[in-house]
């Protein structure tokens, strides 16, 4: 995840983060995290698709990670991608350390297909490489209940009332959005006769 947030981003996470039943950001989050674990709590974050494993996450301005797990039934937004994104559900935190990479080199070492074997164990050497240098790694997830896009007109309307500028537009170029800006910006998201009708 060392992809840079972009500005725009940013600020829609902390316009949406900073109104009223938005849920707790992600950056709050990370700042006492024990306090959470076996918790259900509503969090809020920019949605992300992890490269290396295709997860599901919701990411803070720090690009701190919490993954995210749809419990049965739950249906991801076909447009979370790139979203700000409200999830209620369970906090669960998984400690990685000696005790992990010994199980996962036990793993390795009962495989018998060579390839899985040794993608295993260069896995074990890069996390002991990364607690070595840095400690105990600890990764969180939420068991999430619920899942829903924090749209412009609910979470981040104080923000558009103020400022309707792209960043709102680009996430949700709904009626309610459009009625906050009606410039280009807008419609190249949904050009569409609702849209234009809106911003009549």
């Amino acid at each position: 995840m060392k992809k840079i947030l972009s500005i725009a981003a940013l600020a829609f996470i902390l316009a949406a983060c900073g109104t009223k039943d938005a849920g707790l950001c992600v950056d709050k989050f990370y700042e006492n995290p024990v306090e959470y674990i076996g918790k259900e709590i509503t969090v809020a974050g920019l949605a992300h698709v992890c490269c290396h494993s295709g997860a599901l996450q919701i990411i803070g301005s720090e690009k701190q990670a919490i993954a995210v797990i749809p419990a049965e039934g739950v249906v991801v937004p076909e447009n979370a991608k790139g979203a700000v994104l409200k999830v209620k559900g369970i906090i669960n935190e998984e400690i990685i350390d000696e005790t992990f990479i010994a199980t996962l080199t036990d793993e390795a070492n009962a495989t018998e297909d060579a390839t899985a074997k040794a993608k295993l164990l260069a896995k074990a050497e890069k996390i002991k490489s990364i607690i070595v240098e840095e400690g105990v790694i600890r990764k969180y997830s939420i068991n999430a209940t619920a899942i829903e896009i924090a749209p412009c007109d609910k979470e981040a309307g104080a923000a558009c009332e103020k400022d309707s500028t792209k960043a709102c537009c680009k996430k949700d170029s709904t009626k309610a959005c459009c009625k906050k800006d009606s410039t280009k910006a807008c419609h190249k998201k949904d050009s569409t006769k609702k849209c234009e009708d809106a911003a009549e």
